[in-house]
């Protein structure tokens, strides 16, 4: 009998799972970052040290989130999806 190139379903959805929850807490640090800074850059003054701080964060964060973004692998298998499809 042919054994299945793939992994049961239940495997199949642990490991997209397990995956989709790493990219979440990697997500996560850089968009808390952003919205810290953004908060900052709405009540500094324009001009001021701390608004050029908040800018220089922002300006970090979307790198990372950039480059977190570039470094995942676009072929995700969706759990509905029938294998091979």
């Amino acid at each position: 009998m042919n054994q299945p190139c793939y992994p049961a379903a239940p495997a199949r959805e642990a490991l997209r799972d397990e995956f989709l929850a790493h990219w979440r807490h990697a997500l996560r640090g850089p968009l808390n970052a952003l919205l810290a800074a953004a908060q900052v850059l709405e009540a500094a003054p324009d001009g001021s040290a701390q608004a050029a701080q908040a800018r220089g964060i922002i300006a970090r964060q979307v790198r990372q989130l950039a480059w977190l973004i570039s470094d995942m692998p676009v072929d995700v298998p969706r759990g509905d999806a029938a294998p091979g499809a």
